[in-house]
């Protein structure tokens, strides 16, 4: 008898990114959709002047491709944010982008704890930083959203 596949729980997953964050825990993640520009064409005409249609798939449209990261605010806990400052210079200081590029991954663990879903992606910087919400009657925890630019994604597990 075969073992049934385990469905992966979206709620269990940590970032990694090389030199910043080891096992971040995240509240949420998301990227922007990668799609293919698919133009419908007429090739031509068949018998009794009946149109051939063909879709094509053409261009890649995914770059730069943006991920949003919502991270729980925790005591002490800025290395992220110093990142940020080295990449985008917000204070109008000095812009480290090009040599503060990073590679990280987002992983999503199975009920055991084995990772069982795994994208990576390369070159990657902060493109932005947004505080949450702070309000003293909602009872949520406090977060921070960031939204990183990266060259390449994709599903390595």
């Amino acid at each position: 008898m075969t073992q049934a596949k385990e469905f992966i729980a979206s709620f269990n997953f940590y970032l990694q990114i090389d030199g910043v964050v080891d096992k971040l825990p995240i509240k949420s993640f998301s990227t922007a959709q990668v799609e293919t520009e698919v133009p419908g064409q007429i090739m031509g005409c068949a018998a009794k002047g009946k149109p051939v249609f063909q879709a094509t798939p053409t261009v890649v449209n995914s770059n730069p491709i943006d991920l949003t990261i919502t991270t729980m605010i925790m005591d002490g806990d800025k290395q992220f944010f110093e990142w940020f400052k080295k990449c985008i210079g917000p204070d109008g200081g000095s812009r480290q982008v090009m040599t503060e590029r990073k590679s990280g991954s987002v992983f999503a663990l199975k009920q055991e704890g084995a990772i069982g879903f795994q994208c990576d992606f390369t070159n990657a910087f902060p493109k932005s930083y947004q505080p949450g919400e702070f309000d003293a009657s909602s009872g949520e925890m406090a977060t921070e959203q960031w939204t990183l630019v990266c060259e390449s994604f994709k599903r390595t597990k």
